[in-house]
């Protein structure tokens, strides 16, 4: 009987946790979240296990089919996931003094990062393309200003402000959640406005392309 020097489910949590580690980084990055930081990972392993299981229910094909009741539910597992993380960060009981608040954009950033490195894996495994097809692009100041610029090209300056919100260049580390009549939390209304001119840019274009997969495009830095 063969033996091994790991078990493939601990395997499994080493991968996942580099791949959040990284995650984790780009959305508490500088002016995204002030004060210490490394214990959001040190000691929110809830936040964790909540994101680990919104990418498992991706992985598993749940929101792969192209259907209005496949987008909803995909959605709904998100800003499920968003709001959970929020509040598992957020009521830490030990967070260090200077904590500041673990804000929608940052979960955001930290789940759509985390998918941005696992889709990675559709490389080697081309099949697994098709779970990603409702997973949103991360917000970041880098796509925001991207998005502006490509949206005012085929519309105006009047007409973008129109579509997108006068604010939407604004710093998305403090992006909150939106209320709904019931006092629910809900996706903002830019992160709504965000997703939407990227799905409508893809559309436009009659591009084969998925939100994510757009995100790895168009997101450069050093490119207008």
């Amino acid at each position: 009987m063969e033996t091994y020097l790991y078990e493939k489910a601990i395997l499994e949590e080493h991968v996942f946790a580099f791949v959040y580690g990284c995650a984790l980084k780009d959305a508490v990055l500088q002016k995204a979240f002030s004060g210490k930081k490394a214990w959001i990972g040190k000691k929110v392993p809830e936040a964790k296990a909540l994101v680990r299981a919104y990418i498992d229910r991706v992985l598993s094909g749940e929101f792969r089919e192209a259907s209005d009741e496949a987008r909803r539910a995909h959605d709904e597992a998100l800003l499920a996931t968003v709001a959970a993380v929020c509040d598992a960060v957020n009521e830490y009981k030990d967070k260090p003094k200077d904590a500041d608040v673990f804000s929608f954009g940052n979960a955001q950033k930290l789940i759509n990062m985390t998918v941005k490195h696992i889709y990675a894996h559709t490389y080697s495994t081309p099949a697994l393309r098709e779970c990603f097809r409702y997973c949103h692009a991360p917000m970041d100041s880098i796509m925001l200003s991207k998005v502006w610029r490509m949206v005012g090209n085929k519309l105006g300056k009047s007409e973008r402000i129109k579509r997108l919100g006068d604010r939407f260049l604004s710093p998305w580390g403090r992006e909150e959640f939106a209320k709904n009549g019931e006092g629910c939390s809900n996706f903002s209304e830019r992160y709504l406005n965000f997703q939407a001119a990227i799905r409508k840019l893809i559309e436009e274009e009659e591009g084969d392309l998925f939100p994510v997969e757009f995100d790895y495009v168009f997101w450069n830095p050093d490119q207008d």
